[in-house]
């Protein structure tokens, strides 16, 4: 069984994925993964440290951590995809 996800799906032209297939290989995306994201996940850390209180929060603060990294993973595998 595959999976059909039809609630947030994206299409984008050849253009847009070209475009964004040319920003991956930029050196301000490299920055960005690289450094700004990591960052990132050092505040929402930060933040289940100082404000989580059980379990719920524990799993909200993974889940905007994975969500951060999935966009970076998403963002690659469109470039990807436009250099074959």
């Amino acid at each position: 069984m595959t999976k059909d996800n039809k609630l947030g799906t994206l299409k984008l032209s050849a253009s847009e994925t070209a475009a964004i297939a040319t920003m991956v290989d930029s050196p301000g995306f490299k920055v960005w993964s690289q450094k700004i994201m990591p960052n990132r996940e050092i505040k929402i850390a930060g933040a289940l440290i100082n404000t989580g209180q059980d379990e719920k929060d524990l799993w909200y603060f993974k889940g905007r951590s994975v969500e951060n990294s999935d966009v970076v993973n998403e963002l690659k595998s469109i470039a990807k995809k436009e250099e074959s």
